[in-house]
C-alpha cells in the first residue's frame, strides 16, 4: 500500500467504527469503516444512497442493525447456533438471544486492516482464526471501488486451513433515496420466489411472491410492506433492484451475481432504510445446505455487488 496516500484519507480511530476511509470519484463519495469492513456512507451529488453510519460523535454509537457490514462465514440466522459438519456437531454463541440463533457470522465487529488504498478505492482485509464453533481458518478481503458507474463491492474469501470449511457471505447495505420516510418510497425487486419464515426468522419453505403479499416487482409502494425475507427466483445472469422516491431525479440501484437477496424493511430501527443484501445463501444454510459453499483448502469464493444512482426522467 502507498502508506502516505492511505494515511491521508483515514481518520483517527473513532470507537466502534475504527477508522473511516474517504473515497471520491466524480459525483460519488463514500466512507468505509475498518470495523466490520463496512460501507459507512455513499452519496451521489450529495444525496444519500445508503443509511449513513459514519458519524464520529463521541465514539460510542456503533452501526445499527449491522448496517453496511460484511457478514461471513455465514449470513443471517443459524438455528440454535448449531450445525453438523464432517461428523461433528458444532456450537456457536447465540448472538441474537431473542431468537436463540447465531446471527451474521463472525467478522462484523472485527477490525479490518487496510491492504491497499487510493483516492477512489480501498481494500480491507481480515483473518478468521479457528475458534469454538467454527474451527476453520479463512482469509477475507473486501474491495470498495468508486467510478462513474458507482461503487463496486467485492468480497473475497480463501480457505487458509487444511480441511474443507463451510462458508456463506453477504453484504448488508440499507438503501436510501435521499431524505424522507421509507414509506414514501417504491421498491423494484425482480424476484419470483421468497423464503417464508417462522417466528424466529428461520426458513420454513419457499413460495411464490405473489401468493404471499411480497411481490415487489415493478415498483411497489413500501408503506404497507413488512419484510425480513430471502428473495430468490431472479432472472438468469444476476439481478438488479432499486429504491425510488416520487420527485427524486434518481433511483438508488443495487445489482449482484448472488442467487439470494435478503430484503428487510428495518422495522426495528424506525424503517430507516431498505436493506437489500446480496447473499450467497439464505438463513440456516449450515444446516439446510441451501447455497452452502464448501471451501476446500486453498479454494476461493467471491461475492460481487454494485451500488449506484440511476438518473430518471420523471
Amino acid at each position: 500500500m502507498n502508506s502516505s496516500l492511505g494515511d491521508a484519507h483515514l481518520t483517527a480511530p473513532t470507537g466502534p467504527n475504527g477508522r473511516l476511509f474517504t473515497l471520491g470519484h466524480g459525483d460519488y463519495t463514500a466512507r468505509v469503516a475498518t470495523v466490520g469492513g463496512a460501507l459507512a456512507r455513499l452519496t451521489w451529488r450529495g444525496a444519500d444512497l445508503v443509511l449513513a453510519t459514519d458519524s464520529e460523535g463521541d465514539g460510542t454509537a456503533y452501526a445499527p442493525a449491522y448496517a453496511g457490514k460484511v457478514m461471513a462465514p455465514w449470513p443471517n440466522r443459524l438455528r440454535d447456533g448449531r450445525y453438523p459438519w464432517a461428523g461433528a456437531d458444532h456450537r456457536l454463541p447465540l448472538t441474537e438471544p431473542d431468537t436463540a440463533t447465531a446471527l451474521h457470522g463472525l467478522v462484523c465487529w472485527q477490525e479490518w486492516r487496510v491492504a491497499s488504498a487510493a483516492p477512489d478505492r480501498v481494500t480491507l482485509a481480515t483473518d478468521l482464526w479457528p475458534q469454538p464453533g467454527y474451527p476453520f481458518r479463512l482469509g477475507l478481503a473486501v474491495d470498495y471501488a468508486l467510478s462513474e458507474d458507482g461503487l463496486r463491492v467485492t468480497v473475497d474469501a480463501v480457505n487458509l486451513g487444511d480441511v474443507p470449511a463451510p462458508y456463506g457471505v453477504a453484504f448488508h447495505p440499507y438503501l436510501r433515496c435521499g431524505d424522507g420516510p421509507l414509506d414514501e418510497c417504491l421498491a423494484d425487486i425482480p424476484a419470483a420466489r421468497v423464503v417464508l419464515t417462522d417466528s424466529r426468522g428461520l426458513p420454513v419453505r419457499e413460495g411464490a411472491v405473489d401468493r404471499h403479499g411480497l411481490d415487489l416487482r415493478g415498483g411497489v409502494p413500501l408503506a404497507l410492506i413488512r419484510a425480513d425475507h430471502a428473495f430468490t427466483g431472479f432472472p438468469d445472469g444476476g439481478w438488479q433492484a432499486s429504491l425510488s422516491r416520487p420527485g427524486m431525479p434518481f433511483r438508488t440501484t443495487i445489482a449482484s451475481d448472488t442467487r439470494w437477496a435478503q430484503v428487510f424493511t428495518a422495522d426495528n430501527i424506525g424503517r430507516a432504510g431498505l436493506a437489500i443484501e446480496p447473499m450467497s445463501c439464505p438463513a440456516d444454510a449450515f444446516r439446510s445446505g441451501a447455497g452452502l459453499v464448501t471451501l476446500a483448502p486453498g479454494e476461493r469464493h467471491t461475492l460481487r455487488a454494485r451500488l449506484w444512482a440511476d438518473p430518471t426522467t420523471a
